[in-house]
């Protein structure tokens, strides 16, 4: 419903109507409007991670290509319209793009800075803050997909060059500009 009606548009009323329980049902277990669509976009992005996860077999030990192939994932979910459509639903409840309230955005940054402190260490580096370098990869992404106005998921041509780009951006530094 949030989705077809919108953030404001979608009552707790209706929902409640739609699924066939009483208001006071919903309450229990729902406080409010935001706590609601917390727990559907959770529902939403717990099957986006098992999908994902299914892909995850066939990835490799370089640490260089797991970034890659994680900024590929991430972009060609960020353009898929059904999560354009709930990250615009998650800003109207509040927290810019909403990810850091959402179940698996932890999940994602802890992979992604594992990644980064293993490339590090594959290079003979001690990584001083992967978590704020993978914050960073994941809000390259994020601001990226917010420009995507094609209606369609970006290629997987596309995305394999973007992707690059940007772990070549954040690996080589300065000395990648």
């Amino acid at each position: 419903m949030f989705l077809a009606e919108g953030y404001d548009g979608t009552s707790i009323e209706a929902v409640a109507a739609r699924v066939g329980v009483p208001r006071t049902t919903l309450y229990k277990r729902f406080p409010d409007k935001p706590a609601l669509l917390r727990a559907v976009v959770a529902q939403r992005m717990g099957q986006w991670s098992d999908m994902a996860g299914a892909i995850d077999t066939g990835i490799g030990n370089d640490p260089e290509e797991r970034l890659h192939y994680y900024c590929i994932l991430m972009l060609r979910a960020a353009t898929r319209p059904e999560v354009r459509a709930i990250r615009c639903l998650a800003r109207q409840v509040g927290g810019g793009g909403g990810a850091p309230d959402w179940p698996d955005h932890e999940v994602m940054l802890a992979t992604l800075a594992n990644a980064i402190a293993e490339f590090a260490r594959a290079r003979g580096h001690a990584a001083q803050a992967p978590e704020a370098v993978a914050r960073l990869l994941m809000a390259m992404v994020a601001g990226w997909a917010d420009g995507w106005h094609a209606p369609e998921v970006i290629g997987i041509a596309d995305a394999r060059t973007t992707a690059r780009a940007m772990v070549r951006l954040v690996i080589d530094g300065a000395d990648g500009w």
